[in-house]
């Protein structure tokens, strides 16, 4: 499976956690990293981490269905 590294960056708040709507993935750092700062400004953390993503499951995460609709899950 073909994989590819990519920044989640992801904020949150002191005593209540992250904020998932905040949650981000790139492939650049220099913009995940202006991203971080982004929400620094806002919130009392911001997390950036390295992960893995396999993109034979991302591709194969748009389903078309059988009356036509495409679906992302």
């Amino acid at each position: 499976p073909m994989t590819t590294k990519v920044y989640a960056v992801i904020a949150g708040m002191d005593y209540e956690g992250e904020v998932f709507s905040t949650l981000r993935l790139f492939d650049c750092f220099s913009t995940a990293d202006a991203y971080v700062k982004h929400l620094e400004a806002q919130y009392d953390y911001a997390l950036l981490d390295t992960r893995e993503v396999c993109m034979e499951s991302a591709i194969g995460a748009t389903l078309n269905t059988a009356d036509g609709i495409t679906t992302s899950w």
